[in-house]
C-alpha cells in the first residue's frame, strides 16, 4: 500500500500511497545531519522502514531503521564503513546488507549483525600520514596502509609480486613530499 523513498542529495525518506503517489508521510531525520538515505526497504512483516547510504556518524554509516512501518521511532544501526548500498528483507526480521567496504551481513531483527563478510581489498582513503603512501627510490616497492587512514601497513613488491602484511621498517621508503 505504501511505497518507501529515499534520496541520492538527501537524508529526506517519505513514505508514498501506491494508489495515487500522494506523499503519506515523511520519516523522521531531523537528527540525521549528513549524507544521503537513498537505500530503503521494508521489514518483511512490514512493520520496520530502514533506509542507509552515506549517513553517518564518527566514522561508522548508518542504517536507520523506524518503528511503526516508519511513522514509529526510529534507531540508528552501526553498520559499515562505507556507503551502504543495498538493504534486502529477508525472513524472521532479519535484514542483509551491502556496503562498499566491500560488506556483506546480515542482521537480526533486532538489528545486531549475525553474519558477515568483509572483502579483503585495500581502502587508499586518507592515507595521508608520514606512513601512509612510501616507496622505493626506484619505484619497485611500494608499501601504503591495506585498511583507510594508513592502518595495517603492506607492502608490495614489483620485482618479486609478493604482497608483505605488517611488514618491518624499512628506511629506504620515501614518503611524499607535500
Amino acid at each position: 500500500r505504501n511505497i518507501a523513498v529515499g534520496f541520492v542529495d538527501s537524508i529526506r525518506v517519505d513514505v508514498l500511497s501506491a494508489e495515487n503517489l500522494e506523499l503519506s508521510f515523511s520519516a523522521d531525520t531531523t537528527s540525521a545531519t549528513n549524507g544521503e538515505l537513498n537505500t530503503v526497504a521494508w521489514s518483511d512483516d512490514g512493520n520496520f522502514l530502514y533506509a542507509a547510504g552515506r549517513y553517518h556518524v564518527s566514522g561508522r554509516n548508518l542504517i536507520r531503521r523506524w518503528s511503526k512501518g516508519g511513522r514509529g521511532s526510529f534507531t540508528d544501526l552501526k553498520v559499515s564503513n562505507n556507503t551502504v548500498m543495498g538493504l534486502k528483507a529477508l525472513s524472521n526480521g532479519q535484514l542483509a546488507v551491502g556496503a562498499s567496504d566491500p560488506l556483506i551481513e546480515v542482521l537480526s531483527a533486532d538489528g545486531k549483525p549475525i553474519w558477515e563478510h568483509l572483502g579483503d581489498i585495500a581502502d587508499f582513503r586518507e592515507q595521508v600520514r608520514a606512513d601512509g603512501i612510501r616507496l622505493s627510490k626506484s619505484g619497485d616497492l611500494v608499501q601504503f596502509g591495506y585498511e583507510a587512514r594508513s592502518k595495517r601497513p603492506t607492502r608490495f613488491s614489483l620485482k618479486t609480486w609478493r604482497l608483505d602484511l605488517n611488514p618491518t621498517s624499512d628506511n629506504r621508503l620515501s614518503g611524499p613530499i607535500t
